[in-house]
């Protein structure tokens, strides 16, 4: 009887003793296009349900046939790939086309770079001069499987177009909020730009290029209905740029501009209740200093994971030359705000 007990008590002290959760590994890729900021997650390890940012997600073994599909990663909630569809990320790179000569500009800091125009070929400077040799990427922190899948989408999108590839040295989403936590989360970020620009290309039917400054998702506009702005004095765009930055904390200091041969326009979208919404800006045409701004209005993607927060996306335009009204309009002409000078 006294074994029996011994038995009983070993087996409810077993029972109280933490039991460690199931362990797993997360591989994440960061890709920064013109139109959108995805972030793709692949899981490996157990199956289990997690939480991602305050939503459970079921990982649980994948058909390795499925379109999609990585091998050895998870499926999340039934899919090959966890994704997260954002607005666009501000302050792009651009690769443009001088004579035979490729340059890149932005501020953004960039691990390595390749340009695909009959295949890939690596960008490389020696002895100060740009250089195509040829090779395909090769992703630092991806599997060979990701690397190809993160490639074959890429390419799926270039529509014949001239595509450039930027890994970043730095990821520019927040890492995910994991519960349990993972063995390890590695984060890959890559921007991608479709096309190449030409120095002095004639852009929107303008021979000067209009030039994005700043755009985001958590300005401080509160309206709900869009809001143009036009700024051709320090003192207006002072007033745009505390609304747009309001919440960012410690404040970016504005942008000089010389107003005596630029103007600034903005857009405010209207406060959204969740993350994924955005807004890009497509083309500009003027006419008699009247500007005309076709931009595209982003949603989130269907079963996006989102963050459940108040947003408030805008976008801040450099023009050339003195404007006296801005009107923002869609890809069908439809008029979304106009404002005149401040």
């Amino acid at each position: 009887m006294k074994r029996i007990l011994e038995a009983l008590l070993l087996l409810a002290l077993a029972g109280c003793v933490p039991q460690k959760p199931p362990a797993y590994q997360v591989s994440e890729i960061q890709v920064l296009f013109s139109d959108a900021t995805e972030r793709r997650d692949y899981f490996y390890g157990d199956p289990q349900t997690i939480q991602v940012s305050g939503q459970s997600v079921r990982l649980e073994r994948a058909d390795p046939q499925a379109a999609g599909s990585v091998p050895e990663a998870l499926a999340a909630n039934g899919q090959p790939v966890l994704r997260e569809v954002a607005p666009p990320w501000p302050n792009s790179l651009r690769a443009s086309r001088s004579g035979s000569a490729l340059v890149v500009r932005g501020q953004r800091a960039v691990r390595s770079a390749w340009v695909y125009e009959n295949g890939w070929s690596r960008l490389t400077v020696q002895e100060g001069q740009n250089l195509l040799l040829s090779g395909a990427p090769r992703l630092e922190g991806l599997s060979e499987a990701e690397n190809g899948m993160v490639l074959q989408e890429i390419l799926a999108r270039r529509g014949g177009r001239v595509v450039v590839l930027y890994q970043l040295e730095e990821p520019v989403l927040p890492a995910l909020v994991l519960d349990p936590a993972p063995q390890s989360y590695r984060i890959t970020a890559v921007e991608v730009q479709y096309g190449l620009e030409s120095e002095g290309a004639v852009m929107g039917g303008n021979l000067s290029e209009v030039r994005v400054l700043r755009q985001g998702t958590n300005s401080a506009y509160t309206g709900s209905a869009p809001q143009a702005f036009l700024a051709t004095s320090a003192s207006s765009f002072a007033q745009i740029w505390a609304l747009a930055t309001g919440n960012i904390l410690p404040r970016p200091a504005a942008p000089e501009v010389n107003f005596s041969q630029y103007s600034i326009a903005a857009f405010f979208v209207g406060q959204k209740p969740t993350g994924g919404y955005g807004v890009r800006f497509v083309s500009a045409t003027s006419s008699a200093g009247t500007w005309r701004i076709t931009v595209e209005l982003l949603q989130p993607a269907p079963g996006a994971i989102l963050t459940q927060a108040l947003t408030s996306p805008y976008l801040i335009l450099e023009l050339p030359g003195a404007a006296s009204r801005v009107e923002f309009v869609d890809a069908s002409g439809r008029l979304l705000s106009a404002a005149t000078a401040r």
